[in-house]
């Protein structure tokens, strides 16, 4: 893709509610467009070097759903830590 091209698709993509930044091996950056359910994806390096850019049409991109396990281990963790919090002094 040219870079008119890119241009002229963000432009027509235009800018959703909702941005979130992850930081993992690199930074990457998971723009919602103007329309719903079309996700504008970037990951890039630890040298901040653009690695890969994605539209992604989805509920939620891929890199921000949790997988099962560590939704699981995270509830487990939350329990333990509530019922420590509970005992009395």
């Amino acid at each position: 893709m040219s870079p008119q091209d890119r241009s002229e698709l963000e432009r027509a993509l235009g800018e959703g509610e909702v941005k979130a930044t992850v930081r993992a091996a690199g930074l990457s950056t998971v723009r919602e467009t103007r329309i719903c359910g079309v996700w504008w994806v970037e990951h890039r390096d630890e040298a901040g070097e653009l690695m890969a850019e994605l539209l992604e049409v989805t509920q939620v991109p891929s890199i921000l759903a949790s997988a099962s396990d560590e939704i699981a281990a995270a509830a487990r963790a939350l329990r333990e830590h509530m019922s420590l919090a509970a005992r009395p002094c």
